[in-house]
């Protein structure tokens, strides 16, 4: 028989037809997500920029949306202790890249380096503020409605990652989707922050920090960008 201790560290229970029905909910609205990037793209041109121009306007409809229920609380400021995960991310990726650079032997190629646009502020700044507000203030906030935080984290979490795969109808009849690790486990921190803090600001800055770590690491020591290549693919 289990302690009161060990029932409270049990995961909260979510019952066959409601797993079902959030499986096939992630799944269709990754599909969509996809659908539409690629249909934007075909307008606008680099599917970066594709996404970004889809989320800033999801953006503004969940943001919106949330303004008229009279719910800001994702939107405050909290106290700077939760903004400690983006810095933390940052110096360490300075620390590991300088070190690399001066103690590792050159021996191994870089990775591909990413498409930043013409823009690469776009990916410190806008890309994750539109993200998170769609992902976080706008999905996992109506997975909170209908299922325990920890599985509407984690369900956010897959959405987010599997729209990472381009998961168009074509790719998905075709066998080509699946979830990709890095954003699958920066969305689970964000999520986490979210839950914990609040707000979706430090989840906002880490998401940041986390893109530029691609900056800091083609400017310091390409070789990372080979190294972690499996985190994106």
């Amino acid at each position: 028989m289990l302690s009161a201790h060990e029932e409270n560290v049990q995961l909260p229970r979510l019952g066959v037809r409601k797993g079902v029905a959030l499986v096939a909910f992630s799944f269709a609205m990754a599909v969509l997500l996809g659908e539409a990037y690629a249909s934007a793209a075909t307008l606008i041109g680099p599917p970066w920029l594709a996404a970004l121009a889809v989320n800033l306007l999801l953006a503004v409809v969940v943001a919106t949306w949330r303004l008229k229920q009279g719910d800001t609380r994702l939107f405050l400021p909290v106290p700077t202790r939760w903004y400690a995960p983006a810095a933390s991310v940052l110096l360490l990726c300075l620390l590991v890249a300088w070190t690399s650079r001066f103690v590792l032997k050159p021996s191994g190629a870089a990775g591909p380096s990413p498409d930043l646009g013409a823009v690469p502020w776009a990916w410190l700044v806008w890309v994750p503020i539109a993200e998170e507000v769609v992902f976080r203030a706008g999905i996992g906030q109506s997975l909170r409605l209908q299922a325990p935080r920890i599985w509407a984290g984690w369900f956010s979490a897959a959405i987010f990652a599997l729209v990472h795969a381009h998961p168009t109808l074509a790719h998905v009849l075709a066998g080509e989707v699946g979830l990709v690790t890095g954003p699958f486990l920066l969305a689970l921190c964000c999520e986490a922050l979210v839950a914990w803090s609040g707000s979706i600001l430090p989840a906002i800055l880490l998401h940041a920090a986390c893109n530029a770590t691609v900056v800091v690491f083609q400017t310091v020591d390409e070789r990372w960008l080979g190294w972690l290549d499996f985190l994106y693919s």
